[in-house]
C-alpha cells in the first residue's frame, strides 16, 4: 500500500508540473505573441469564413498595438461580414483618426455608409463627404467618383448622379460597375432604352473579364 501512494503521489506530482509548465508556456507565449502573428491568425480565419474567431484575434493584436492599421481594417471587415455595420463603422473611424488618408479604409466607410442610407437617408450624405474627401486630393479616383454618384442617387438627386458616373465612366470605361450603375439611375428615371444600354454594356464587359467569368 504505501508503494502504491507513493506512486500516485509521485503521479500527481508529474502531472500538476506539466500543468503548470503547459500553463506558463502558454501565458509566456501570449505576453510576447506580436501584434503581426494575431493579425496573421486573424486574417486565416476571415478568409476561412470563421468570423468570431477572427474578431478575437484581430482584438488582440490591437491590445498589443492600437495603431496596427490592417488588424484595425479587417476588423471592421469581419464587422461587416456579420453585418454589424455600427461596429464596422466605429473601427473604420478609428483607424482614419490614425490614418487619414488611408484612400481603401475612406472608400471602405464611404461603402457602409451607402449601405446604411437605405435604413436612414443621413448616410447617403455620410458617404457623399468620404468621396468628396478622397476626390479633393484626388479628382480622378474612380471608386470615389462611383461612390458619389451611388450616393447622390440613393439621395434621389438623379440628374447630379449621372453626372458624377458618367465622369467615373470617362476615366474607366472598361468599369462594369459604373456601366451598371448608371443603368439604374436612367431606370429610376424613367429613361429605360438608356438603362438598357448601360445594362448590357456592363453584362459585355463583364463577361470579357477572366476574373469574373
Amino acid at each position: 500500500k504505501g508503494d502504491i501512494k507513493k506512486l500516485f503521489f509521485i503521479a500527481v506530482l508529474l502531472g500538476t508540473s506539466i500543468f503548470t509548465g503547459v500553463f506558463a508556456f502558454s501565458y509566456w507565449r501570449l505576453k510576447t505573441r506580436t501584434p503581426q502573428a494575431y493579425f496573421e491568425a486573424g486574417k486565416a480565419y476571415y478568409d476561412q469564413g470563421k468570423f468570431s474567431d477572427a474578431t478575437i484575434e484581430f482584438m488582440n493584436a490591437l491590445k498589443r498595438d492600437e495603431a496596427h492599421r490592417d488588424s484595425r481594417y479587417y476588423l471592421a471587415l469581419t464587422y461587416i461580414s456579420q453585418q454589424d455595420l455600427g461596429s464596422a463603422i466605429r473601427q473604420l473611424r478609428t483607424l482614419l483618426d490614425a490614418y487619414p488618408d488611408d484612400v481603401e479604409a475612406n472608400l471602405r466607410l464611404g461603402n457602409v455608409y451607402l449601405f446604411g442610407g437605405s435604413f436612414n437617408a443621413q448616410f447617403y450624405g455620410e458617404a457623399q463627404k468620404t468621396a468628396q474627401a478622397i476626390l479633393a486630393k484626388d479628382p480622378q479616383n474612380v471608386p470615389a467618383l462611383i461612390l458619389t454618384g451611388n450616393a447622390l442617387a440613393g439621395a434621389k438627386d438623379f440628374s447630379a448622379s449621372v453626372e458624377w458616373l458618367e465622369k467615373a465612366i470617362a476615366l474607366a470605361p472598361l468599369a462594369p460597375q459604373a456601366h451598371h450603375n448608371l443603368g439604374s439611375v436612367f431606370a429610376s428615371q424613367g429613361r429605360l432604352s438608356e438603362a438598357g444600354a448601360c445594362y448590357r454594356r456592363a453584362l459585355a464587359l463583364r463577361a470579357d473579364d477572366p476574373v469574373v467569368q
